[in-house]
C-alpha cells in the first residue's frame, strides 16, 4: 500500500514538473529542435536543406497515427547560393498559390507571415496524397510548407 502511494506522489510530482517546465518555456521549440524537425521533413522527402541556416518561423498541427498534419517553416539561410542551388525551381502557377494559402490559413498562420508570392520561386513534390511545397524568394528565405493527409 505504502508503495503505490509513493509511486502515486512520484507521477503526480512528475507530471507537475513537467506541466511548469511546458508552460514556463511558452511551448515554443528551440533553435535545435525547429532544424531536427526540418531535417525530418527533408528526410522524408529525400531533400537535403544544408547546415547554414536559421529557422524563424515554425507552425505545425501534426498529429495522428501516420502524422497527418501540415508544417510550415520559414528558413533563412546566411548565403543566397546555398538555396538556390539546392533544388530545382520554377515559377510558381496561380492555382499552387490557392493551394498554399489554403493550408496556410488551416494552420491559422497570419497573413504576414505568408511568403510574397510574386517574388517566388517554387519546387513541389507529391507523393501518394502528400504534397511538399518549397518556395525561395531573393531575401535569402525559404518557405517550406508540408501536408501529410
Amino acid at each position: 500500500m505504502k508503495r503505490k502511494k509513493a509511486m502515486l506522489v512520484i507521477l503526480i510530482f512528475c507530471a507537475l514538473v513537467s506541466a511548469i517546465m511546458f508552460f514556463t518555456s511558452g511551448g515554443e521549440l528551440s533553435q535545435a529542435e525547429k532544424k531536427s524537425l526540418l531535417k525530418q521533413i527533408g528526410d522524408q522527402w529525400e531533400l537535403d536543406f544544408g547546415e547554414q541556416y536559421k529557422v524563424n518561423y515554425l507552425e505545425t498541427n501534426h498529429g495522428g497515427f501516420r502524422g497527418e498534419g501540415s508544417t510550415y517553416i520559414i528558413v533563412e539561410y546566411k548565403e543566397e547560393k546555398e538555396p538556390s542551388n539546392m533544388l530545382t525551381w520554377r515559377k510558381i502557377e496561380t492555382s499552387e498559390i490557392s493551394d498554399i494559402k489554403d493550408e496556410l490559413e488551416s494552420l491559422e498562420v497570419k497573413k504576414e507571415e505568408f511568403p510574397l508570392f510574386a517574388e517566388c520561386t517554387i519546387y513541389k513534390k507529391d507523393k501518394n496524397n502528400d504534397n511538399l511545397y518549397v518556395l525561395f524568394d531573393n531575401n535569402k528565405q525559404l518557405y517550406v510548407i508540408e501536408s501529410i493527409k
